[in-house]
């Protein structure tokens, strides 16, 4: 799972992310996850919609924890 904010320079503006997705499913692995924030910078925990990014991660970890699948 990766997350970003829309407005991280660290992330090129979410390209940066969406190259690393991308290149992630080149390489086979299938089950992986992107969310940018729009309006959010790179600490998303810091951010005033960090309830919004703590509840996609929540919902993250839980999908994979009823699966069985590992997350790492």
């Amino acid at each position: 799972m990766f997350l970003s904010g829309e407005n991280d320079p660290l992330g090129n503006y979410g390209a940066g992310i969406e190259d690393v997705v991308r290149r992630y499913r080149r390489t086979g692995h299938s089950q992986v996850e992107m969310q940018l924030f729009p309006e959010a910078r790179h600490e998303l925990s810091h951010e005033t919609n960090r309830g919004e990014v703590y509840e996609v991660l929540l919902a993250w970890l839980e999908r994979y924890r009823e699966k069985g699948v590992e997350t790492a």
